[in-house]
């Protein structure tokens, strides 16, 4: 009998609250059921705040409608709807805001105003929000303040600030140690200020996203290719997204498949210094079919290996736009080079491939095809 009277009043103050967004908000009906149907927990706390009304002499003589109105009213959450509307949040994103608010509505226009002052854009307000944590409106905005302060004083501009805030909003929940923390573990690798800086603005998921377990364990596996520590900090300083890529899913096993082509520990710590980007790209649908394209026009798998480790960019290049219209367009005469090019000098060949080569690509690829082959296996091949 309670939980039904419960839900009858539960509906009744939805339909209030429906009816003040269409009147005072001038809300469409769509619009507004769309909104309400997901504030059942601040349809409740109205519900409950109506309900406790009645034990106030001034509201005691009031029905339960009128006192509900009152809320909605005291509470001037249908001005701040239009609001935030007005400033490109979707209404799944107000929703979730509005119960977030714990009824303090001013607060999400208070946190909402201080990321506009941060250059945080309209389109990204409400997932930046809604994603920052359950506390983000809770905070004061000195502490905010001093976060935005400490990364600026560490190289992060204030004209990128609401560029990285978008992208990690979880920075704003932090508190000034965690930060201070984050900061300290990329400078502690022998970042400078202007190196921390792009490395923020160039991935700023790399600051605040993951855990500092997990970046330690990243930092660690690295150093087990021969880097040092300050190796390492340039690394992430050049690319930073590696910090991104899962030890189990991504780097194990590229690690396994390039021991398969013969590649040794320090060829991989060559082709990460040189190319990073290899260890941050999908191994099935990158790597592998440019390796198989090479294995099916007949060249061994340590030749590969050897010209991955010479050229590790290759592995970067589209196979359909790149690679294989260089491959089929290599004429007879360059051909002809490559064979004869492990019996005489090398300046011949490089004069003949510059003079065939109709672009410094493609005149870098042909002189990273020469080590796919060895002097034998040429001639097999294109004799």
């Amino acid at each position: 009998m309670v939980v039904k009277a419960i839900e009858i009043r539960r509906k009744v103050t939805a339909e209030i609250f429906k009816q003040a967004m269409r009147k005072k908000g001038k809300f469409g009906i769509t619009y507004s059921t769309n909104l309400v149907n997901r504030l059942d927990d601040f349809v409740d706390f109205i519900m409950i705040k109506a309900a406790a009304m009645k034990k106030m002499d001034e509201f005691k003589f009031l029905s339960f409608n009128d006192r509900a109105r009152r809320v909605i009213e005291e509470l001037n959450v249908v001005p701040h709807i239009r609001w935030l509307k007005h400033n490109a949040v979707s209404y799944p994103r107000i929703a979730k805001l509005i119960c977030m608010s714990r009824g303090n509505v001013e607060s999400i226009r208070r946190v909402t105003e201080w990321l506009k002052s941060i250059h945080v854009k309209g389109e990204f307000l409400g997932s930046v929000l809604t994603k920052a944590g359950e506390n983000i409106l809770e905070r004061p905005i000195e502490e905010l303040d001093e976060i935005v302060w400490y990364l600026e004083s560490n190289g992060v501009r204030m004209d990128w600030m609401g560029y990285v805030m978008s992208r990690c909003p979880q920075l704003l929940c932090c508190s000034m140690e965690e930060v201070k923390t984050r900061v300290g573990f990329f400078l502690d690798m022998g970042m400078n200020e202007r190196d921390f800086g792009t490395m923020v603005f160039d991935y700023p998921r790399v600051l605040g996203y993951f855990t500092l377990e997990e970046m330690n364990q990243k930092v660690n596996y690295l150093k087990e290719f021969g880097l040092s520590n300050e190796d390492v900090g340039r690394l992430l300083a050049f690319k930073p997204q590696l910090m991104g890529c899962s030890i189990e899913e991504r780097w194990k096993p590229l690690v396994k498949y390039l021991y398969y082509l013969g590649i040794s520990r320090d060829g991989m710590k060559r082709m990460l210094v040189i190319k990073p980007m290899v260890f941050c790209v999908d191994l099935e649908q990158t790597i592998v079919p440019k390796v198989q394209f090479f294995q099916d026009i007949g060249i061994r798998d340590d030749a590969i290996g050897n010209m991955l480790v010479k050229f590790p960019p290759l592995l970067t290049y589209s196979l359909y736009k790149k690679i294989r219209p260089v491959v089929c367009s290599i004429s007879y005469h360059i051909l002809h080079d490559v064979f004869h090019y492990f019996r005489t000098p090398p300046f011949p060949l490089k004069e003949s491939l510059f003079f065939h080569c109709t672009n410094a690509y493609t005149f870098s690829f042909c002189l990273a095809i020469i080590s796919l082959f060895n002097a034998s296996k040429a001639g097999r091949f294109f004799y």
